[in-house]
């Protein structure tokens, strides 16, 4: 079923069993005034309730995301660990200060987040710690990114090309030369 068909159904249904409650409690009562009365009241708050219901689960749920991609960025960077100490005992790669401080931000990340066990109830300062440390390394990274890209055009423009098609930063990479 298709998800707006199910919140149509959904809504559907609740409102049908309101209805149906609302008129029991007619039945039961026999007093229209008192049930409208209640009606009324109810439908004066759904606004306010909405609100605060709403803005509860956002928060739930951007808080669990970025605890996601914490442990997603952990347990990625955690996999690599290896590769990253191969990169700084090359030599050659170490001539390229920029590189190196490349290496080091993202060690320094791993190390921060291979710290803590669980993301979900870190305080405020913490969070804005590992954010600036993932700020630090992302615009390293783009960086690094862009002086390789530059020299590919310099050097190999032919790889360039797949590069431009394919690059992550754009919303539908595609290596099929469509222009």
């Amino acid at each position: 079923m298709k998800p707006s068909r199910y919140l149509i159904l959904a809504a559907a249904l609740l409102i049908a069993a309101s209805a149906g409650l609302h008129y029991a409690h007619y039945l039961i009562f026999r007093d229209a005034h008192h049930v409208f009365i209640y009606l009324f009241g109810d439908i004066a708050f759904l606004p306010l309730e909405v609100f605060l219901v709403a803005l509860v689960i956002d928060r739930l749920v951007a808080r669990h995301e970025k605890a996601e991609r914490l442990r997603e960025l952990r347990d990625f960077l955690g996999g690599k660990r290896d590769m990253l100490v191969m990169l700084l005992g090359n030599p050659s790669l170490l001539e390229h200060e920029s590189f190196t401080d490349l290496l080091w931000a993202i060690f320094h990340l791993l190390e921060e987040l291979s710290w803590r066990e669980s993301f979900d109830s870190l305080p405020p300062s913490d969070l804005a710690h590992l954010a600036g440390d993932v700020r630090r390394v992302y615009t390293a990274l783009c960086a690094a990114w862009l002086r390789y890209c530059q020299h590919l055009q310099r050097a190999y423009p032919y790889i360039f090309s797949v590069v431009v098609r394919t690059h992550p930063l754009q919303e539908k990479p595609c290596a099929t030369v469509t222009a």
